[in-house]
């Protein structure tokens, strides 16, 4: 609650404006968490709403498990993968990874492969595509998005 508060009193006592252009600063560094939902996210979320049937089963996610957790279907046995290329993460169900090196993706094993804004930062993308999809198994789904 009191984030909330913190936001909107933020948006009232310091307003955007965006005609400003001696101002060289960003509006925000944290993405806009500052000031609420960064836009991008209501996207991605609405996204994942209108297509959280395909989420169930081996779930792998980059980096954390928040969308998988959020969007699977609640009726399967779910199991919430994460994809990092970290050694030192010490969280569950964590695979050690990177999209354009095959031997290090699980083979025949994932279902569901939630992969939202990382494919713009892959620099040979068709060799990442290739590679990640034989982790899949026979039924399987992406759910992506890309800018």
């Amino acid at each position: 609650m009191f984030q909330s508060i913190k936001q909107k009193s933020k948006r009232i006592f310091k307003p955007v404006i965006f005609n400003d252009f001696r101002n060289v600063k960003p509006i925000s560094t944290k993405f806009g968490f500052d000031r609420g939902k960064p836009i991008d996210r209501y996207y991605i979320e609405k996204f994942l709403n209108e297509n959280k049937r395909y989420i169930h089963g081996e779930i792998l996610e980059i980096a954390e498990n928040t969308y998988s957790k959020k969007f699977c279907k609640e009726d399967s046995n779910n199991k919430f993968n994460i994809l990092t290329f970290d050694e030192s993460d010490k969280r569950e169900n964590i695979i050690f990874g990177d999209l354009t090196k095959i031997k290090t993706l699980p083979n025949n094993k994932i279902n569901c492969f939630i992969c939202t804004q990382t494919f713009n930062f892959i620099f040979d993308i068709k060799k990442s595509n290739r590679r990640s999809f034989l982790s899949f198994t026979r039924k399987w789904c992406v759910v992506s998005n890309c800018k």
